[in-house]
């Protein structure tokens, strides 16, 4: 009888879990393609994050383009194949000073960056993140726990090799600086602050973070807009989402002035502003409009463009009347010299430019009225040397410079070009 039972107990557990499995089976079978995850929630206002990745589905087009720019590629994963320096023998040493020395080497997969004082390693830490595009340069990330720590060697593409990071001393190691939230906003798309009351905290929550300036740093967290089109595939009107054309100009240019405005004085947490809010009630800038001459080249690209004529006398121009942000067009003079046009083409054509400068000049209207010039704050330490090198940054104060320094830098920026299509 007590086998009978037995059997009779086993035949219902099987019959049981044919039907969990059968119901499992025709709810993912009913899921339509392009289901997914939700990656993580703003903590300030509880919209929900989706990851670019989901935006494929329905544009793939915009997705495979945009994911070659340097907005996207600002910060990711530190892997042998997105980390710029060198780890070959002879390129994988950076000297500070006499005494101390940096070795940055691979071992079982894994990147480290190791300090020597006198020939004796005192300190190794893990390349974890990677934050540049490498179109300048790199710096890099380490975790210890949760918490988030600059490394002291970043990489420089001017000198196409390693040099010590901004800000960082070149008489001793440190590997000490926290990453705040406030780096993190303009590098990423989003990172959970553990302490979310704490502007000052650097512990992150490692799962919930997603790399790069996405699809949802413009248009706003997508998770609400993926899960209804994914049940209403019929429905061609974006719902749950932020259409950028449809945004004023004022709020166009506070979803750029976010990261493009320099310091700011902040009101409320990072990642709380969100595309289509007033950026005045999220932070303030630090500077006065008036002060042109205080405003640095680096970062600061929304107060050099709002101080240009070009935008004094527009009721329209923005920063994607110029940059197209699906795109990858960084160096393309011509491109950009063709959207100059759009609104200069009289002015070129009557005032005798052409004859003076030859016809060829059209397809570069940049170097000569943007040129590149030395940042106050992007600087950096070579070692051996106490006096800092400036990186140069193309200014957006649209005006009329003098033309042989326009020149200089032209040839500056082809050299480094030249470094760059090497590598």
């Amino acid at each position: 009888m007590g086998t009978a039972n037995k059997r009779i107990k086993s035949i219902i557990l099987i019959a049981v879990l044919c039907c969990l499995g059968l119901v499992l089976f025709f709810k993912q079978s009913a899921e339509p393609e392009g289901t997914y995850v939700p990656i993580a929630t703003n903590q300030n206002n509880g919209y929900a994050y989706a990851g670019s990745s989901t935006c494929v589905a329905c544009h793939k087009d915009i997705y495979e383009q945009h994911k070659n720019t340097a907005h996207f590629n600002t910060s990711g994963l530190a892997t042998n194949a997105t980390v710029k320096g060198s780890f070959l023998k002879g390129e994988n040493r950076f000297e500070l000073n006499e005494y101390v020395t940096y070795h940055m080497v691979e071992n079982e997969g894994k990147l480290f960056q190791n300090a020597y004082i006198n020939g004796i390693e005192r300190k190794s830490e893990t390349f974890d993140v990677f934050v540049g595009s490498g179109t300048k340069g790199q710096t890099y990330l380490y975790w210890a726990e949760d918490k988030l720590f600059q490394l002291p060697v970043s990489y420089h593409i001017a000198v196409d090799g390693w040099i010590n990071s901004p800000g960082y001393p070149n008489d001793k190691p440190l590997y000490n600086r926290p990453v705040l939230t406030r780096c993190l906003e303009c590098h990423s798309t989003y990172f959970e602050n553990k302490v979310p009351k704490d502007v000052w905290s650097n512990e992150f929550s490692k799962e919930k973070s997603i790399y790069g300036i996405d699809c949802e740093s413009c248009h706003g967290p997508s998770h609400d807009h993926v899960e209804y089109h994914t049940e209403h595939p019929e429905e061609l009107l974006g719902k749950n989402i932020k259409s950028w054309s449809k945004l004023s100009r004022k709020k166009q240019l506070d979803g750029c002035a976010l990261c493009h405005s320099g310091r700011r004085v902040m009101k409320s947490a990072p990642f709380s502003f969100m595309p289509g809010d007033d950026l005045e009630n999220f932070s303030t800038p630090d500077y006065s409009p008036g002060d042109i001459a205080t405003l640095d080249v680096h970062g600061n690209q929304y107060g050099l463009l709002t101080a240009s004529q070009c935008f004094i006398n527009s009721d329209e121009m923005t920063c994607v009347t110029c940059h197209n942000p699906h795109k990858k067009e960084r160096n393309d003079l011509k491109t950009f010299s063709l959207r100059c046009m759009g609104c200069h083409d009289d002015i070129v054509q009557t005032s005798g430019h052409m004859t003076e400068f030859g016809t060829e000049t059209l397809d570069n209207c940049i170097d000569c009225h943007m040129p590149k010039m030395a940042s106050n704050v992007l600087t950096f330490l070579t070692g051996k040397s106490d006096i800092p090198d400036s990186l140069k940054v193309r200014t957006h104060l649209i005006g009329i410079y003098d033309l042989a320094f326009a020149k200089e830098v032209a040839e500056i920026e082809e050299w480094i070009e030249g470094i760059d299509s090497n590598q």
